[in-house]
């Protein structure tokens, strides 16, 4: 029997260190005999297999190199688990989710209701367990002002101008919006926040620290979603989102390269080459790299990048994110009388 004390025990600070890899010095001094493809994409994610699918539609020869053992990146359906769960992206907009959603279509693949639909949260803070309809009067509750009443997962939307001062979706772009190009934490507290408002949104911001986001960016997705319609209905994949990433990469005439880490970039007049971990040097005449930001910043790319590129690439902040699955025997939540879902 599951109450609102043991539904603690799950609930811990977990921390993950990670150790940067060795770098060459620089790519091989030696040229391939011949090219391996027209264009190299570097990663095997969506945004690498919708490249080279483009790529392969336009006529292209493409060769797509994957670091891992697996295709997805991101995308990953823990198939040898219970349910089937996935570890990484998983329900997604029939609204603002055209790509995937055509990609859906065209695999024939089945689209399934959103496991979350209508789903209510309880909120864990403080070592506390609350149900959303008791929160606004709930001891545990040490936000100030005006916002006091709303839940922790709507109080960063809060603090956002309305109407936004963005016309379009490229406005952010245009200058006329450029004041709030500004860390996000320093906006909250010019606009009033507390340290319990700025601590509950910083614990879902998806980076470290809020002042670490665009104050513009954010306005930008806000932007995105107004003029998208919301980010509703969500939906999953039957199966687990793994099935669209693999059938993307069957439809390539050329199998994903798995196992192949890229150490090196380096272009020129003459084309692209890349270096992977065990030494080999691929030829194209051109290169499309999707590797993540963090990823990245571990190639040697010669030249290098542009001074903005470079200093995106070394600074754009990544946050972490772990999950952890239940393989749930008994409908606890029937019993505590707390919503099945928990936000802490």
């Amino acid at each position: 029997m599951a109450d609102k004390q043991n539904r603690r025990t799950i609930i811990k600070s977990l921390a993950a260190a990670g150790t940067a890899a060795t770098l060459p010095v620089g790519l091989t001094a030696c040229a391939p005999r011949a090219k391996d493809a027209q264009v190299i994409v570097i990663g095997a994610g969506l945004s690498g297999l919708n490249a080279a699918l483009l790529l392969q539609q336009q006529g292209f020869d493409v060769v797509t190199l994957e670091a891992s053992s697996r295709i997805g990146g991101r995308v990953y359906t823990l198939d040898d688990q219970p349910h089937q769960p996935d570890a990484g992206g998983s329900e997604f907009s029939l609204k603002s989710y055209g790509r995937i959603v055509g990609m859906i279509e065209q695999l024939g693949l089945e689209v399934i209701p959103w496991r979350g639909e209508g789903m209510n949260f309880a909120f864990h803070v403080n070592d506390q367990i609350v149900s959303m309809q008791d929160w606004p009067a709930a001891e545990v509750n040490q936000v100030q002002g005006p916002v006091r009443n709303m839940p922790p997962i709507a109080l960063s939307s809060m603090f956002m101008p309305r109407p936004s001062p963005l016309a379009g979706l490229d406005s952010w772009l245009d200058g006329t919006a450029a004041e709030y190009d500004r860390p996000f934490g320093q906006f909250l507290r010019d606009a009033g926040a507390g340290p319990e408002t700025l601590r509950l949104i910083g614990s879902r911001a998806n980076a470290d620290n809020l002042d670490d986001i665009s104050t513009l960016w954010l306005m930008r997705s806000a932007k995105f979603a107004e003029v998208s319609g919301g980010t509703g209905p969500l939906r999953n994949l039957k199966g687990g989102m793994s099935r669209l990433t693999d059938g993307m990469a069957g439809l390539l005439s050329r199998p994903v390269e798995l196992n192949t880490p890229v150490t090196g970039i380096r272009s020129s007049k003459a084309g692209a080459q890349v270096q992977d971990a065990s030494g080999r040097i691929w030829g194209a005449d051109h290169l499309v790299c999707t590797l993540p930001l963090p990823v990245l910043r571990k190639v040697v790319i010669e030249p290098g990048l542009p001074e903005l590129q470079a200093e995106a690439v070394a600074q754009v902040p990544y946050d972490n994110h772990i999950e952890v699955f239940f393989d749930i025997t008994e409908p606890f939540w029937e019993e505590d009388g707390l919503a099945p879902a928990l936000w802490s």
